[in-house]
């Protein structure tokens, strides 16, 4: 007889009661929700988060933190269930998924996040950094921006963007690789760094109003630290400029 599997879930929810202020940035709140999944009486996974609200009420406000609120609601209604369902995720018991979001960038042109995640996966550690820029005051107030976006909508698209910066981040690896102290792994290479690094995706904005590129942690490196490299809007128009020039030195050659 197949076995039932119970999902007890216990809730607590715990909101700081100190408002954060950055200058000139959004009035806000950290709230931390915990949920845990049994079976039985065998926790199978616990999933905390600690994600930031908005606290004032305005409509572009109330978009954001909706972001914020749909992607807690995915995890615990939706992802956390089935893993402790999958025979294979929830093979081991005391797995847990722990998020929390940093505030990068808050200064009322943007409004920015850093989510850090740790996972324990049937014994094993996994780091894993996501990212969220929003428009506070620009055309797009309220929205998701893309790289392009962030960065005034220079360039063609996000893609072409991405593929300068991968290049220009590429030969400041290659040359702290060849370091004897160095923490990159030895057998990394331009086509590696291309299957696990997305510009287009793997950035956030600082209070600079630079887009911040993050490379996963553990996959590049052996000491796990979080390597970011920072480009301003002029940064990358230099990269645009020097594309240009080189093309047209390759076509007249």
């Amino acid at each position: 007889m197949k076995k039932r599997l119970a999902l007890l879930l216990i809730v607590a929810v715990f909101c700081s009661c100190a408002t954060v202020f950055t200058e000139g940035g959004i009035p806000l709140n950290f709230e931390t929700l915990t949920r845990e999944y049994k079976e039985g009486d065998v926790l199978k996974y616990t999933f905390s988060c600690k994600f930031p609200v908005l606290s004032e009420e305005n409509p572009v406000y109330e978009n954001i933190n909706q972001y914020y609120v749909v992607a807690v609601r995915e995890m615990t209604e939706l992802f956390m269930p089935m893993y402790a369902k999958d025979p294979d995720m929830g093979k081991m018991p005391g797995n847990y998924i722990y998020q929390n979001y940093e505030i990068t960038c808050n200064n009322g042109r943007f409004f920015s996040t850093r989510m850090l995640q740790e996972q324990k996966l049937n014994g094993e550690i996994w780091h894993t950094i996501g990212s969220q820029v929003f428009d506070v005051s620009g055309e797009y107030a309220g929205e998701s921006l893309t790289l392009r976006g962030l960065l005034e909508e220079i360039g063609e698209s996000s893609d072409q963007i991405a593929e300068l910066v991968i290049k220009d981040i590429w030969q400041k690896i290659e040359q702290e690789i060849k370091s004897p102290s160095s923490h990159w792994k030895s057998d990394l290479s331009f086509e590696q760094l291309e299957l696990d690094f997305f510009p287009q995706e793997h950035f956030y904005a600082d209070e600079e109003n630079r887009a911040v590129f993050y490379l996963q942690p553990y996959i590049f490196r052996t000491d796990g630290e979080i390597i970011t490299y920072s480009y301003s809007k002029k940064d990358i128009e230099k990269l645009i400029l020097e594309e240009g020039k080189n093309y047209e030195n390759g076509r007249i050659g």
